[in-house]
């Protein structure tokens, strides 16, 4: 439990030197900001680009859960209905979909050996 405080107090501080826009690139909001930005060049392309995947993939899994939910509604209300079978696998392939973005979404850290 420690370490997950640890983990919030980071993102605070690190939320209140710079912001991320949409395009993946981090502006600073703070001198403390500019400083880290600068010089950990934390814009670099591939940055930029990973931070543009990231985002993709949030707002894909939004989609996939409000269509989750849509379809839930109208299984429910449909239960006699020759279409039930068909939205059950839709269901089915939605639900799938979901665990695939969570996985991408899912940081992985590493573990360090000693040489």
């Amino acid at each position: 439990m420690v370490i997950d405080s640890r983990i919030h107090v980071v993102n605070r501080i690190v939320a209140l030197i710079f912001v991320e826009s949409d395009d993946g690139l981090l502006h600073e909001l703070t001198p403390c900001g500019e400083y880290h930005i600068s010089t950990l060049r934390l814009n670099r392309a591939w940055l930029q680009h990973q931070r543009r995947t990231r985002i993709h993939k949030w707002s894909r899994l939004k989609e996939v859960y409000q269509l989750q939910e849509e379809l839930e509604q109208l299984i429910g209300n449909r239960l006699e209905d020759d279409t039930t079978q068909i939205m059950m696998e839709l269901f089915s392939f939605l639900s799938q979909e979901i665990e695939v973005l969570q996985d991408e979404l899912t940081v992985a850290i590493p573990m360090w050996q000693r040489l």
